[in-house]
């Protein structure tokens, strides 16, 4: 095994450059030896859950990062002649992760300006748990060596160092076989002389800076390899009605005055089943999805607009008719078999399941009356769309939207998974997939047949 770890590292991901997938990254990390594994592809995060999965697979500690843009001023500036640099960001615990998306984030709803770019002011605030490396010769303390402003980019590396904190901040050596990479080497190392910020190599040939290569394992050690699903769970319900404190407690609520209205004096009879199904439901914390959909669907019939009685799984479900989502009534004890108590446990066994498939239809009049009033109830910084990836002819990957999706959550949604603006609509949604999204816990709306591509000035 060796100590070498690749800490600036672009994947098919970036864009506009030439990179290996994913997949070839991890593997080529594999066969050289390596436990440790960073991916920071250029402006975005669309690969860390892929790169994760791979790197568990074969066996290597994953390393989540960016490199991100930096604008010279106010990512508000709509200024062509402000140049922008770029920086490596590395997350070296769960808070550094989350400031890392919400940078990312922020790079698009906020700073986006024909690429998403962050600025100082957003680096002070959400620097915390983040490592950061001064980047290639696209970065600016490089940028400002090529011109000969070595003072300038002395007084910008100590800027960083201040910033992100003593051992947060390391000048970058590369060797691309150039003399100009060869020249800026020297002034980096001329600076951390001076000035005791540490060097880090980047490539494995620098037995001319053994400083910069020992750093390597130093940095692989604080990182985090782990991006736990517990950090997509909902934060504590606020925005409950009165008398409650969690999404159970009301859900359950919601269920018995259904079942009452739909059972009168019959209640008794269908608590076993309900109880089963509000089980599972709490095993896979889909207590908000269904509380959700139940109130968009209830919204939809206050005001008449057409619903669809349901369709998917949701017809065999009587927590979803007594919800009201569907107007459908199941059979009693309709076969909806979430989980089986084993014989002689006190524990349930949950095989392999699914949420029941709620595919909801509105009338073609009024989805967009059903989009507004989603955004309105949940908040803008809620509600987004969500990525797809595909392939082109050229082979490159090509990021999307998809047709019919939403994600909502409780909290602004860059607490959680990064955003992005697509282009072309402008439209914010997710950097990470609907899968990605779903094995989260976060809430997912489909509306088949009704294209959000359609509609008119909706651009979540």
């Amino acid at each position: 095994m060796t100590d070498f770890a690749y800490l600036h590292v672009h994947s098919d991901y970036s864009f506009l450059d030439e990179s290996p997938s994913i997949k070839q990254l991890v593997s080529r990390a594999a066969f050289l030896g390596m436990d440790y594994l960073a991916l920071t592809d250029i402006g975005n995060m669309f690969g860390i859950p892929q790169f994760e999965k791979e790197c568990y697979t074969q066996c290597i500690n994953p390393i989540l990062g960016s490199e991100l843009y930096i604008i010279g001023g106010s990512r508000f500036e709509r200024d062509e002649t402000k140049r922008c640099y770029r920086i490596v960001l590395l997350a070296c615990d769960e808070h550094g992760y989350r400031n890392l998306v919400k940078l990312s984030s922020l790079s698009y709803t906020e700073g986006f300006y024909g690429i998403p770019r962050i600025d100082d002011e957003l680096l002070v605030k959400f620097h915390a748990g983040l490592i950061g490396l001064s980047g290639d010769l696209s970065g600016e303390i490089p940028s400002l060596l090529k011109k000969g402003d070595f003072k300038a980019a002395e007084e910008r590396a100590l800027w960083f160092q201040k910033v992100l904190g003593d051992n947060n901040f390391y000048l970058e050596l590369q060797d691309n076989k150039s003399e100009e990479q060869r020249q800026i080497n020297k002034h980096l190392s001329d600076i951390s002389n001076r000035t005791g910020i540490p060097l880090v190599a980047v490539t494995d040939v620098f037995n001319e800076y053994p400083e910069a290569m020992s750093n390597i394992r130093r940095i692989t050690n604080r990182c985090m390899t782990s991006l736990a699903e517990e950090l997509f769970e909902w934060p504590p319900e606020d925005d409950l009605p009165e008398g409650f404190t969690t999404s159970v407690e009301y859900l359950l609520h919601l269920v018995m005055r259904g079942l009452e209205e739909k059972y009168p004096g019959k209640v008794n009879s269908y608590i076993s089943q309900a109880e089963q199904e509000l089980g599972t439901i709490k095993y896979l914390n889909y207590m908000d999805y269904f509380l959700i959909i139940a109130d968009i669907i209830g919204w939809a019939r206050k005001h008449d607009i057409p619903v669809d009685p349901g369709q998917g799984s949701a017809p065999a479900s009587l927590i979803n008719y007594a919800l009201g989502i569907t107007g459908i009534a199941p059979l009693k004890n309709a076969k909806y078999e979430p989980a089986a108590i084993e014989e002689g446990a006190d524990v349930i066994n949950y095989p392999d399941i699914n949420i029941p498939n709620i595919d909801v239809y509105f009338s073609a009049a009024d989805k967009t009356r059903i989009l507004k009033y989603v955004i309105e109830k949940y908040g803008k910084n809620r509600v987004a769309r969500i990525s797809t990836r595909d392939i082109g002819e050229d082979g490159k990957k090509i990021i999307g939207l998809h047709p019919t999706g939403l994600v909502i959550s409780r909290k602004n949604l860059d607490a959680y998974v990064p955003l992005y603006r697509d282009p072309q609509t402008g439209a914010i949604a997710t950097q990470y997939s609907m899968s990605e999204l779903e094995k989260r816990g976060l809430v997912i709306m489909n509306f088949p047949g009704l294209n959000i591509l359609e509609q008119e000035g909706f651009n979540v």
